[in-house]
């Protein structure tokens, strides 16, 4: 399906499912499947928009607060492992016999 007619499905099946249409006859007018109808619908439903959530966007970094330490260990071992900076942490975890 093409992205024009995609967005057109978008907009339009919640008005159908509005107008008394079922789920199966408007996923079948626009080649969608039903579960893509019915989550859409939900959604109006919960938030009222039918549109799709956004993808990507900016993502906080999860190491953002660890920058200068990871610097510092790579800095000081230049063949250092993910493996090894694990172990450094938790010896459990980079120690797989310890499980």
């Amino acid at each position: 399906m093409s992205q024009s007619r995609l967005r057109m499905a978008s907009m339009l099946d919640v008005n159908f499912l509005a107008a008394g249409e079922t789920c199966r006859k408007v996923a079948e007018t626009y080649q969608v499947s039903v579960t893509s109808v019915v989550k859409r619908s939900q959604r109006f439903r919960a938030i009222g928009s039918a549109a799709a959530k956004r993808i990507g966007g900016n993502q906080p970094r999860s190491l953002a607060g660890e920058r200068d330490w990871l610097l510092a260990r790579f800095a000081a071992t230049s063949d250092l492992t993910l493996r090894a900076l694990v172990a450094s942490v938790d010896p459990c975890i980079g120690n797989p016999s310890a499980g």
